[in-house]
């Protein structure tokens, strides 16, 4: 094994580390066997190496270090992965090298928050999931077997041999050639992402545009993926974004927009995919229609009715905050009337008293999340503010009609 060319390592480990800057945000790492971080080239450091060891992916990847030396991928089920590179000197563990974490495919903030939860739970402070949340979801998008060619040229970096690819070994994953096969959980995420961001746009659900920046792009995992067998990646982004804005057109109408109006905001936005956009100008443009039809949608909702401009900004910000805890006193302060006119006038104008409306919204925002997330009953009745599981359960019982849950 390796007893001499430290100096040929120290200088191919720099090169590799400056070729790969070109790949955003994906960091080199070095380790010694007690866990000591001796190099980092990522601004996240303290985050994703304290991920890294709360996952107990260090341990882990010690334990396989003691009978194997191929690269080796530590993975959890999201596809949030890193490889480790084991530098071994006359047979002896000296340094483990990592490259990491990237994504095998997008995931969604609703995904992380379910997987974070558990570490909030044994006590992560809340500031600090959601700056892990931010900082993964810039991680870049690598298939795993062009992730795995990496670590093979930072084994060889280190090493100085040529493996194959078949040489490397996976903690979780399957293998798969993802240049011709696309892995089952990706197209039931995709499934399950894309009737969640269809169900807010036929609610014409401000509160999800709300919460997100309007520079911000909305995030996308779309048909067709690479086993449709596309080999132009502008040209699959090109057919995403076509199919992506014909079913926002579909939602569109479903939620009350007219035919005519919906199809002819679709053939412009469509007209507009193929004046040779880059990739990041057609996400801006995907983003763009999901805003316009969740927008057009929410106003055809609203435009039969001739409200007083007062009551109709408190019914905005009911909408628009279904999550909050709102209270009538809140709400009389920002209309600037008193609790008991507010009252008085929003049942004049509305028909419908004012915590009753408050109370409609919640349950229709309940059963948005049941159907979108994984959230369980007891996290979705403490998220929209009511006092029990059972409390949640009765009063969606009550309004939607259906068997208590």
């Amino acid at each position: 094994m390796k007893t001499e060319n430290c100096t040929d390592t120290h200088q191919n480990l720099s090169l590799f580390r400056e070729m790969t800057k070109a790949i955003d945000h994906l960091y080199n790492w070095t380790y010694d066997t007690q866990g000591n971080l001796l190099y980092s080239d990522c601004p996240h450091e303290h985050l994703l190496h304290t991920l890294f060891f709360r996952c107990g992916f260090f341990e882990k990847a010690l334990l396989y270090s003691d009978s194997q030396d191929a690269p080796y991928a530590l993975g959890t089920y999201m596809g949030l992965s890193w490889f480790a590179v084991f530098e071994k000197n006359n047979g002896v563990l000296c340094r483990v090298h990592l490259l990491g974490p990237v994504l095998y495919a997008p995931v969604q903030e609703d995904q992380l928050e379910v997987f974070f939860r558990s570490y909030e739970e044994n006590g992560m402070k809340f500031s600090v999931k959601h700056q892990m949340i931010r900082v993964i979801t810039q991680l870049p998008i690598i298939f795993q077997k062009q992730f795995g060619q990496l670590a093979l040229m930072l084994d060889y970096c280190v090493n100085h041999r040529h493996l194959s690819y078949e040489d490397l070994q996976f903690l979780v994953d399957q293998q798969l050639d993802e240049t011709t096969e696309t892995a089952p959980a990706l197209y039931r995420d995709t499934h399950k992402n894309f009737c969640g961001l269809m169900e807010h746009l036929r609610l014409g659900d401000l509160s999800y545009l709300e919460k997100r920046n309007s520079s911000d792009s909305v995030h996308f995992c779309l048909l067709p993926t690479n086993a449709a067998g596309i080999r132009v990646p502008l040209r699959a982004m090109k057919d995403s974004a076509v199919i992506f804005i014909s079913q926002c057109a579909n939602a569109a109408i479903d939620g009350g927009l007219g035919p005519e109006v919906s199809y002819a905001m679709a053939d412009r936005y469509i007209g507009s995919i193929e004046k040779n956009r880059s990739a990041l100008e057609l996400t801006s443009l995907m983003s763009m229609a999901y805003r316009q039809y969740t927008k057009e949608v929410y106003h055809i909702q609203h435009q039969d009715h001739h409200f007083s401009p007062e009551i109709q900004s408190c019914i905005d910000y009911i909408d628009q905050h279904p999550e909050e805890k709102l209270s009538i006193k809140e709400l009389a302060f920002l209309s600037g009337y008193s609790t008991y006119y507010l009252s008085r006038k929003f049942k004049s104008e509305t028909g419908t008293a004012l915590t009753e409306y408050i109370r409609q919204r919640k349950i229709k925002q309940g059963a948005l999340l049941l159907a979108t997330t994984d959230l369980d009953l007891e996290a979705i009745a403490e998220r929209l503010g009511f006092c029990s599981r059972s409390h949640f359960s009765d009063t969606f019982h009550k309004q939607m009609g259906i068997f208590s849950l």
